[in-house]
């Protein structure tokens, strides 16, 4: 069987679906949405890098931890797939309550999902997301040393 954008498409709304469940405390349907070798990497919302699933998983799970309910959508911005490799450029937005904190709060991430097809199933084989900011001076990207 040969998967094309309708299945490319499929994976890109599971993984929507999914992060709703991440940001109310369970990386489970997320982490179904990962291919799970050793050639999946993450640059996390909150800072960070990890490799390979085990490394991945373990991040996913305590980042899901850290929120106690909340809703996000994925605004696709852009996306594309060839027969092996797709991706999407996206904006999540959405309110969590994170926890230890009583009230929801407004979040925006630039994400990016790159996606390999492993037989007939799209997975995840890299995520980076990090907070939507202002556009800056070249110098903000130094660091003091």
């Amino acid at each position: 069987m040969t998967t094309g954008p309708h299945e490319f498409h499929e994976a890109v709304a599971r993984v929507g679906r999914a992060i709703n469940e991440f940001v109310n405390g369970d990386a489970g349907p997320y982490k179904e949405c990962w291919s799970h070798g050793a050639q999946v990497s993450i640059f996390g919302g909150r800072g960070a890098h990890e490799v390979g699933w085990d490394q991945v998983a373990t991040r996913l799970d305590w980042a899901a931890s850290g929120f106690e309910g909340g809703w996000t959508e994925q605004e696709v911005l852009v996306s594309d797939c060839g027969e092996e490799f797709g991706y999407t450029v996206c904006l999540e937005r959405g309110e969590q309550t994170v926890a230890g904190r009583a009230e929801m709060s407004p979040s925006i991430l630039r994400v990016t999902h790159v996606f390999r097809r492993d037989g007939d199933v799209w997975g995840v084989v890299h995520r980076h997301a990090d907070p939507v900011t202002a556009r800056t001076s070249p110098e903000a990207i130094l660091v003091e040393g």
